[in-house]
C-alpha cells in the first residue's frame, strides 16, 4: 500500500470522527481502497462456502447483512435473494471459521483480542453469531490506530451488543489488557505490519494468548510462538508465483 493511499484513508477517517458523520463512509474511495473492496464475485464465493460449510439459515444470514448494511452506505449488489455488501459474506464466513475453532478447543466462554479491526464488522458478526455456536464472548478487545479505533467506537455504538467492548490504541500493543487466556484474532493485519511492531505484540500481548486465528498474507509464514495448524486461504484472495506467499488461515 502506498503512503498516499494510506494517509488519504487516515485523513478521511479523521474527518468522519471530527464531524461524527459516518453516513456514507463505506462507499468513499479512500475507504474502499482499504476496507470495503470485496468484489461481487468474491462475495458470491464466500456465500457458497457459507452454504457448504455452515448451518446458518437464510434468515440468520439476512439478519446480519441487514444490520451491518444499516450504516455507512457500502456498495451493495443484487445476489438474487438479497441486495447487500459482499463484505458481509466474508465477515460471516470468517466468523464461522473462528467460532468453529473455538468450539473445537472445547470452551464455551472466550475473551477476544483483535489486532486490526477495520470499522468493526467482524466484531459485529462474531458477537451476533456466537450464541448460535453456544459460545459466549465475555469481552472483546479491539486494538487499532487511534483514529480507526474512534471509528470503531462510533460505528459499533449504533448496535446493541451484550459483549463488553474495549478499545485500545495499537501503540500499547495490548499491554494494557488485563485479561489472560485470550483468543487472538488478526485478519490481514498482523502479517502486514512491520517487524518491529510484530515483535512488540509478541512481547507484550502474546504471553496473554491461549488460542487464536489469523488470516496471514503479505509475507512468508513464520513461527511466532504458537503450535499452529495452517491451511491455504479459501477462497484464495492472493495469487503469487511462489505459492508459499499466498494467503493462509492460521489456527493455534
Amino acid at each position: 500500500m502506498s503512503d498516499v493511499i494510506y494517509y488519504a484513508f487516515i485523513n478521511y477517517i479523521r474527518s468522519c470522527i471530527i464531524t461524527g458523520d459516518i453516513t456514507n463512509f463505506k462507499s468513499n474511495s479512500n475507504v474502499t481502497n482499504i476496507l470495503e473492496h470485496v468484489t461481487y464475485e468474491l462475495g458470491l464465493e464466500y456465500y457458497k462456502l457459507i452454504q457448504k460449510y455452515t448451518l446458518l439459515t437464510s434468515e440468520q444470514i439476512t439478519a446480519y447483512c441487514k444490520k451491518n448494511d444499516l450504516y455507512g452506505e457500502g456498495h451493495k449488489y443484487d445476489y438474487g435473494w438479497i441486495i447487500t455488501s459482499p463484505s458481509n459474506f466474508r465477515y460471516l464466513f470468517h466468523s464461522h471459521l473462528i467460532l468453529s475453532h473455538m468450539k473445537q478447543k472445547g470452551q464455551n466462554e472466550y475473551c477476544v483480542a483483535e489486532i486490526g479491526c477495520g470499522y468493526g464488522g467482524l466484531c459485529l458478526a462474531l458477537t451476533e453469531l456466537a450464541p448460535l455456536y453456544n459460545i459466549t464472548l465475555t469481552e472483546y478487545h479491539l486494538i487499532d490506530l487511534p483514529d480507526i479505533s474512534s471509528l470503531q467506537q462510533l460505528y459499533l455504538s449504533n448496535f446493541s451488543i451484550s459483549t463488553k467492548l474495549s478499545f485500545h490504541s495499537s501503540y500499547t500493543y495490548g499491554s494494557n489488557i488485563a485479561s489472560s487466556n485470550l483468543f487472538l484474532i488478526s485478519n490481514y493485519c498482523f502479517s502486514e505490519i512491520d517487524n518491529e511492531h510484530q515483535k512488540n505484540y509478541i512481547h507484550k500481548l502474546f504471553p496473554k494468548v491461549q488460542y487464536g486465528f489469523m488470516t496471514w498474507n503479505h509475507i512468508l509464514l513464520y513461527d511466532f510462538g504458537f503450535n499452529m495448524i495452517v491451511q491455504d486461504e479459501y477462497p484464495l484472495t492472493s495469487n503469487f508465483e511462489n505459492p508459499l506467499l499466498n494467503n493462509k488461515y492460521v489456527y493455534f
